[in-house]
């Protein structure tokens, strides 16, 4: 267990686009309510043309510093965990660095793990800071792509959990709140009822229905969601997943900082009331599926 690691400061950014299952479902002759009920998603919050992984890390970033009083050239390390960044060779780190204006001397890295990118990201900034080899860094998640099937997902991400419960002789109870991957409703009320753990401890960072699957940010917008509503000492079980293939999980204690620190920047609940609702040939269009 880390002792000397903390967040000082978060941020997050959601497209203001939202389309509508309801539109979706129409357009494919599906009957809407059925696929909302089945996907516990009533809207996918959509990346306008001029939006992508960095822009988006950018706007996050920015808030993340504002947050925590961090001047950006006290950063010493960037992670950027993406399923699409949006260049091969040129990494999203240094530009999301150079558009924050934290300088030269810091460490940055572009990661990718499907949908666990982010709180890989967020193990690694850990274990420097543990270290000593820096004092502050900011990782930085976002999206794009498929997720794994249902038994992959609760294989991984149970076991991950009951794991670190078990490692630290803790239950479900002594949470007040958990968040867990959001690839829809569904998976990650029935991951945690199955762990133990009551509807009302993720309602708060379950988001996924008013902005559908943010991938590799998805439990981390959660996390975002849950601290702007968490009290001083309260204890936060999260848990990512990456599409079959791992799962990370964390225990997380606020402190009484949190309450003055998080006045500073616009929260979740402003960037989902933020919305303007996109057709589906709108969507196609944004996503490059016919011109």
């Amino acid at each position: 267990m880390l002792q000397n690691v903390g967040i000082v400061g978060f941020g997050a950014y959601i497209p203001a686009n939202r389309l509508p299952v309801k539109e979706v479902a129409e357009f494919w002759g599906k009957e809407p309510k059925n696929i909302e009920k089945s996907l516990g998603v009533i809207e996918k919050a959509i990346p306008d043309e001029d939006e992508d992984a960095v822009t988006m890390g950018v706007e996050a970033g920015l808030a993340a510093l504002k947050m925590g009083k961090v001047p950006p050239e006290k950063l010493e390390a960037i992670y950027v965990g993406s399923e699409s960044h949006p260049y091969a060779v040129n990494p999203s780190a240094t530009i999301i660095g150079e558009a924050l204006g934290v300088g030269r001397n810091y460490l940055a890295a572009d990661l990718e793990f499907a949908c666990k990118a982010a709180t890989a990201g967020m193990e690694n900034l850990a274990g420097l800071l543990e270290a000593g080899l820096i004092n502050c860094g900011i990782p930085y998640p976002s999206h794009q792509g498929r997720f794994s099937g249902k038994p992959a997902y609760f294989v991984h991400v149970t076991s991950a959990a009951k794991k670190l419960l078990e490692k630290n002789k803790m239950k479900p109870a002594d949470f007040s709140y958990c968040v867990f991957h959001m690839p829809n409703g569904k998976f990650p009320l029935e991951a945690a009822l199955t762990l133990g753990f009551e509807k009302k401890q993720l309602e708060p960072g379950l988001i996924v229905g008013q902005i559908g699957n943010p991938y590799s940010a998805s439990s981390l917008l959660g996390l975002c969601s849950v601290l702007e509503v968490a009290k001083p000492n309260d204890l936060i079980f999260l848990t990512s997943y990456g599409s079959g293939a791992g799962a990370d999980s964390f225990i997380l204690k606020t402190t009484k900082l949190l309450n003055t620190a998080r006045k500073r920047v616009s929260g979740i609940k402003e960037y989902l009331n933020n919305r303007r609702e996109i057709s589906y040939s709108k969507y196609l269009r944004l996503t490059n599926k016919i011109l």
